[in-house]
């Protein structure tokens, strides 16, 4: 098949491959499409200003199939009406809940319409856009990107090393939760290393819990690549995932959680819907605190689940397994 990703974000070389700062890039078009190259003619084409639709249609004359994923660019519905007059089949790929956005949701609603077919990252966002679309998707969860390191649980007698990482967008979770961390924390010193993107609303958040943290709670920032989550994640204790029991917090899929399965470290995170087929290899509970103490209490346990978990990452959530899933729906007429 000759299959055309349209992105909207930039890309970048990293080493021989391609890559963005969006995770939500690279799990949903950039991973599959880098595993399918090895047996289909794959083009990956960012559309971004000053890109226009006619400089754009050339590119895509000999496609089989256009995959549209994390779309927000106001020329897309032009763009998508255009593939379709050229009898290609049309591919929508929804991982966020924007169907009630000022912004976007008519937006939403026409591509949804467009699409030949609709891919989601999630069966309850699945349910959201059959809710508002009346119209059946297909789920292809997000794979795990990093390298696979060996389960681990030794933490210190005098610090525990905790980490979060993500995009700022998702501060508010943990700003919600630093007060807990602060109690816990007279129990037993925490280190609480953050892995994200240096934008204004991370340095206005950075800042402000600078500002609440004390000698028994320390923080530190290391600014988002690979390389750095990958490096953070080898170094610390747990990972931490609050959230928030909002609509937009819950079609989240799971890839905070698979990447630190993946690293071989342990998890405490809220119980998004995602995360709940989880819960038996790591903490999938509300209270993230009493996770935590489960772990100090249990670190032979701890271990014996995260290889168990490894395993089923292996078989169900590897680059290879999530292209597979891609190829079947790609392939279907």
């Amino acid at each position: 098949m000759n299959l055309t990703w349209i992105v909207f974000s930039p890309l970048k070389k990293l080493g021989t491959q391609l890559s963005s700062p969006l995770a939500s890039v690279r799990y949903r078009s950039l991973i599959p499409a880098r595993e399918l190259a090895q047996r289909h003619n794959i083009q990956i084409i960012p559309f971004l200003p000053p890109s226009t639709v006619n400089e754009l249609l050339p590119l895509l004359k000999n496609a089989d199939a256009v995959i549209f994923s994390k779309s927000v660019h106001p020329a897309t519905q032009q763009l998508a009406f255009q593939i379709k007059q050229l009898g290609i089949r049309l591919y929508f790929d929804i991982c966020d809940h924007h169907f009630e956005h000022p912004e976007y949701a008519n937006y939403y609603q026409e591509m949804t319409e467009i699409a030949d077919k609709i891919i989601v990252n999630t069966p309850y966002m699945a349910d959201i856009v059959t809710h508002y679309t009346n119209r059946q998707t297909t789920v292809i969860a997000d794979p795990y990107e990093g390298p696979r390191g060996l389960p681990h649980f030794l933490p210190g007698k005098t610090k525990l090393r905790l980490l979060w990482f993500g995009h700022p967008v998702n501060l508010d979770t943990l700003t919600n939760f630093i007060p807990q961390l602060l109690n816990f924390a007279q129990t037993i010193p925490l280190e609480l290393h953050l892995v994200s993107m240096f934008t204004p609303q991370f340095e206005r958040i950075y800042f402000e819990l600078q500002q609440q943290v004390g000698k028994n709670l320390s923080l530190r920032f290391s600014p988002w690549s690979l390389t750095a989550t990958w490096n953070a994640l080898h170094a610390t204790d747990i990972v931490i995932i609050p959230s928030l029991p909002t609509e937009q917090k819950r079609p989240k899929s799971a890839n905070r959680l698979i990447e630190s399965i993946q690293a071989g470290r342990f998890v405490v995170a809220y119980p998004l819907p995602a995360y709940q087929p989880f819960a038996q290899w790591v903490w999938v509970n509300d209270q993230l605190i009493t996770g935590i103490e489960w772990a100090l209490q249990h670190p032979q346990q701890v271990i014996q689940q995260l290889t168990q978990a490894q395993s089923i990452l292996e078989f169900s959530f590897s680059p290879v397994s999530i292209a597979r899933q891609w190829e079947q729906v790609l392939n279907q007429p």
